[in-house]
């Protein structure tokens, strides 16, 4: 009965980390939501599994790592690692040495070593003979913050771009003394590295990284949304004019609007009205728009999509059974009456601050971020925690993928103390 019990704890562990996984990143969670929602139910029964001994959940972990679902490696991992505690290294290895060749079963075994509290037991595995552990330690050390800085040299320079990526997340917290090996990244043409160069180099405050995410945009390099989003929080009006003509461009065009929303200027609300009816981009303009206005979507200002009716079905031959059919997270977005918003645009057009970056109708300010980091969509959370972070000079810090809850009390903890020059376009905020 009691294995009856685990079994099932598990079951519904592992499904529900998926949908915790997927709120993290909704349009339509907000934090407390996610806390009170999916994340609540997701460590009920986390806790449930506690039921089962160290060696009960070894074999568990043995087993799931067998079987194609990722969600029971993590939920048996992260029980694991809370019963084992100093004894968990060793079976750590072995189960990373299992799933080397199963990238999903990695992530999952990854993502459970950075939510557990066994920083010194993963900082171990930074001296185990097997390079996939190591690297699987550095990242969740990374996750986790812990200054890992006299380890990251043969991973930066190293000719693995995804592990280049994970030694670059796990410089954040190196300050002026990882400054050379970001600042070589910063020159990589592989978009992967590029993108995590700069945003650690924002993190710790060096100019150079602005200017990497204003070249890449210039030079019209590939996988432009990183440096697009970064240039639109510059708060310069020349770096915002390169965002709204990646707008002219078809294949850079959600970026841009996505992009725009960041930058939040009148001029970027009127941009996103002229994409309200795209039958692309149309949701990420309303997003977009709505980020910028405080305008919510829903009610008679939003559309409601038709199926598109066909007498023909798909040939059974030609289906793909494997596929996907989940929305995607722009899927999630709701489709905007375009004249019905443009109205209610002409309507509040003027009572708005000419002038400036708006968020959510209010002037741009760290207030407004810190509010929206509290209340707001959890799919614009990840960009506004980078920027915070980069405008109070590492002083608020938030991991935007971590359990809501322990969010929650780090913004509770935040007291900042808001000074002008915070304010200041990136290409004077950031030191030469």
């Amino acid at each position: 009965m009691l294995r009856d019990i685990v079994e099932e704890h598990l079951g519904e562990g592992a499904f529900l980390w998926t949908q915790w996984e997927r709120a993290l990143v909704s349009p339509r969670y907000a934090l407390a939501e996610v806390a009170a929602g999916p994340e609540e139910r997701l460590v009920a029964h986390l806790d449930g599994l506690s039921l089962a001994s160290a060696e009960e959940l070894q074999r568990m972990l043995g087993e799931a790592l067998g079987k194609k679902v990722p969600g029971t490696v993590f939920a048996t991992a992260l029980a694991l690692l809370g019963a084992q505690g100093t004894g968990a290294t060793g079976e750590l290895e072995r189960s990373l040495a299992a799933a080397e060749k199963q990238p999903e079963h990695l992530a999952a075994l990854v993502r459970a070593m950075g939510l557990c509290r066994r920083e010194p037991q993963l900082a171990a595995l930074l001296k185990s003979p097997h390079r996939s552990a190591q690297v699987c330690a550095l990242e969740a050390l990374a996750f986790r913050r812990v200054d890992v800085t006299a380890s990251l040299r043969p991973f930066v320079l190293g000719e693995d771009a995804a592990v280049t990526v994970t030694a670059l997340r796990a410089a954040r917290t190196g300050g002026s003394s990882v400054r050379p090996l970001v600042e070589y990244a910063l020159t990589s043409p592989a978009p992967a590295i590029r993108d995590a160069a700069i945003e650690t180099g924002l993190l710790l405050g060096l100019r150079g990284a602005w200017a990497r995410a204003r070249q890449a945009v210039e030079r019209g390099e590939e996988e432009p949304a990183f440096p697009l989003a970064v240039l639109a929080m510059a708060g310069d009006a020349t770096d915002l004019t390169l965002v709204e003509k990646a707008l002219d461009l078809p294949r850079l065009r959600g970026a841009a609007l996505a992009a725009l929303a960041v930058g939040g200027t009148i001029r970027s609300a009127e941009l996103c009205l002229a994409y309200l009816d795209d039958p692309i981009h149309g949701r990420l303009a309303g997003e977009a728009f709505s980020v910028i206005t405080g305008l919510s979507i829903e009610g008679e200002l939003e559309r409601q999509e038709r199926e598109e009716d066909s007498d023909e079905p798909l040939p059974f031959e030609d289906d793909d059974l494997d596929a996907d059919l989940r929305p995607g997270p722009d899927g999630e977005l709701p489709l905007p009456r375009a004249e019905e918003v443009k109205r209610w645009w002409e309507g509040v057009r003027r009572g708005l601050p000419s002038g400036g970056r708006l968020l959510g109708g209010r002037p741009f300010a760290i207030e407004t971020l810190l509010e929206l980091l509290s209340r707001g969509p959890m799919r614009r959370r990840r960009l506004a925690a980078l920027e915070l972070a980069t405008r109070t000079r590492g002083e608020c810090l938030v991991e935007t993928r971590t359990w809501a809850r322990e969010q929650e009390r780090a913004l509770t903890a935040v007291r900042l103390t808001v000074r002008a020059q915070l304010l200041q376009p990136f290409s004077r905020l950031l030191q030469a």
